[in-house]
């Protein structure tokens, strides 16, 4: 073989095995970045949902703005508990779905969305914010936050069974 192919070879695989160019690489890159960016997105809306019902909850009883600042990361415990359900909850809808059927389906992820989010909700914010309001001194306000969280848990619970119950026809994987 002469010497000029040779360098051409070594040059090739050098690209193909992995290194900088290759498009192995690339496309891990890729679908590492399209995952982030899914979860970054859900995560975000779910935070500002927290927050703007804090905000709201404000205004309404008119009661110190620290609630609404404090609920800013606090939200984020729900908001990645909730993203993590909504991937393996979408897995476990198609096996499920595969042996019962489509309605039957539909039927029990409405009901495990509902009671498994409106946990989530209670436990990893209702109850951190319950610390807040005793720490602010308006610990009567507690119990009427507990009732918001929990409607904007059934709100985000109707959301979570809607994508999934509605990704099925959106792409197969």
């Amino acid at each position: 073989m002469h010497r000029r192919a040779i360098r051409k070879n070594r040059h090739d695989r050098s690209q193909l095995s992995g290194g900088r160019g290759g498009r192995r690489g690339w496309f891990l890159d890729q679908l590492l970045a399209q995952l982030l960016r899914g979860l970054c997105t859900e995560v975000l809306f779910c935070v500002a949902s927290v927050v703007i019902m804090s905000i709201v909850f404000v205004y309404v009883y008119k009661t110190v703005l620290w609630i609404a600042v404090c609920s800013l990361p606090i939200g984020f415990l729900p908001s990645i508990t909730i993203c993590l359900l909504d991937k393996n909850l979408i897995g476990l809808y198609r096996m499920v779905q595969n042996k019962i059927g489509g309605l039957q389906t539909g039927f029990l992820a409405f009901f495990a969305c509902l009671f498994g989010v409106v946990f989530i909700f209670l436990m990893l914010l209702c109850y951190p914010m319950t610390l807040v309001f005793s720490w602010l001194g308006v610990e009567e306000l507690a119990h009427h936050y507990g009732r918001w969280t929990t409607n904007l848990g059934i709100v985000a619970a109707i959301i979570l069974w809607l994508r999934c119950s509605l990704r099925k026809h959106v792409s197969r994987a």
